[in-house]
């Protein structure tokens, strides 16, 4: 299977790993057509949260009478104009703000049909990832046939000017926010290149962009598993378990010695996913991670698979980051509490949070944490797990001294 392009070298005969060069101090990759939301682990279907004693002495209804007043003192007074839709998103936004919570968020219409579209892993864009350049975003890579690539649009390439706005000073996100659009419009790029005499115009078309959520290969003996994101069982879309099982079968088929499963810039998923993910290594029934309010009774996560584990016995390391959060967390957390295999990375993002998404009236919608997650030894991973094997990677060079790690380990078990 041939990896999308932006992968960088191992010294290892020199093939494409299954790193992204992201900016790790930001902790977001910001993808052309939507910003990436970092640390999310999320019921695929709604559920009845428990009721919470702690909440017990708060009214059933909120007392809307000053915000009346405000309202009404702003559309007699208020020296400009007010959009009735925009006050309404903002009074939801401000709840769920006032809930001190950064995972807990309101998502207007259109936000939510993004959310939607990042969770199958599909957005509306150009495809292609983002950094902050010198005074301007730049492209860190183009999707593989995406229809950044097909235009011409390269590695490096900075973005002076989208459509008629000066980009100078923008991040990631923000161009990402203004390069998306509905499918079937166009976007002008003004592309400033090192080489170039003159900046380039580009004009490209938007297209629904669908984004791997698991891809393989073949290193010599080793084989590598890099999940992107885990995706829940939707009818619609990519389903992470599937293709990760496929992923295991044929790494098999080839007699690999040693496997990497790579959850670096991993922002998590559906939690349900991370049973099936568990389940190519653990035993049917195995934990894989418990959940439940802080106060309350804890619910148990078994791994799920058919028999034996498909990769049970075959040597294997875990990669894991600042930008691997949630589901990818509980995955490696998993691995790393029942013993099976190595963790080589970085400290990882740290969230042990579970959100359940909500649907509202207007097509408007929110995902509010009613959960938190444990280890299967009990551990909480707000500081983030810390890897057995603690190796830096220099985003500056060519070389992923990460995957190199993983793949001498690998190669010495052997």
């Amino acid at each position: 299977m041939r990896m999308q392009p932006g992968y960088r070298q191992s010294r290892n005969g020199g093939a494409q790993t299954a790193m992204l060069v992201v900016a790790v101090v930001l902790l977001v990759a910001a993808l052309i057509g939507l910003a990436l939301i970092l640390a999310y682990v999320l019921f695929s279907e709604p559920r009845q949260p428990a009721s919470r004693a702690i909440n017990d002495s708060l009214p059933r209804n909120l007392n809307y009478g000053s915000v009346e007043e405000l309202y009404d003192y702003l559309r007699q007074n208020f020296d400009g104009e007010l959009n009735e839709q925009a006050l309404l998103d903002g009074i939801k936004k401000g709840l769920l703000e006032a809930t001190g919570d950064p995972h807990s968020v309101y998502f207007t219409p259109q936000q939510a049909i993004e959310f939607e579209q990042q969770l199958l892993n599909k957005l509306i864009g150009i495809g292609a990832y983002l950094i902050e350049g010198e005074g301007y975003p730049a492209i860190m890579t183009p999707l593989d046939g995406s229809p950044a690539e097909r235009a011409g649009i390269k590695a490096k390439d900075l973005i002076v000017r989208i459509d008629n706005q000066n980009a100078a000073g923008l991040t990631a996100a923000d161009a990402a926010n203004l390069i998306r659009g509905e499918e079937g419009t166009e976007v002008q790029l003004t592309i400033r290149r090192e080489g170039a005499e003159e900046d380039l115009q580009f004009t490209i078309v938007r297209e629904v962009v669908n984004i791997p959520s698991v891809e393989h290969e073949i290193q010599e003996d080793i084989g590598i598993i890099k999940i992107r994101s885990f995706s829940p069982d939707l009818e619609e879309g990519e389903q992470t378990v599937e293709t990760a099982v496929v992923a295991a079968e044929t790494l098999l088929e080839a007699g690999v010695r040693g496997v990497v499963l790579d959850l670096r810039f991993n922002p998590g998923g559906a939690l349900e996913a991370t049973q099936g993910v568990g389940g190519l290594w653990l035993e049917p029934g195995e934990i894989v991670a418990s959940y439940g309010p802080s106060d309350g009774e804890l619910i148990k996560l078994p791994a799920e698979g058919a028999g034996r584990p498909p990769l049970a016995g075959i040597p294997l390391v875990i990669l894991v980051n600042e930008a691997s959060a949630s589901a990818a967390e509980i995955v490696a957390a998993a691995l790393q509490d029942h013993g099976i295999g190595t963790v080589v990375g970085t400290t990882t993002f740290g969230k042990s949070s579970v959100q359940n998404i909500i649907s509202l009236s207007g097509a408007s919608g929110a995902k509010i944490t009613t959960a938190h997650w444990y280890t299967p030894h009990g551990r909480q991973v707000e500081g983030g797990i810390k890897p057995d094997v603690e190796v830096d990677d220099d985003l500056e060079t060519e070389l992923d001294e990460q995957l190199e790690k993983a793949l001498q380990i690998l190669q010495r078990s052997g």
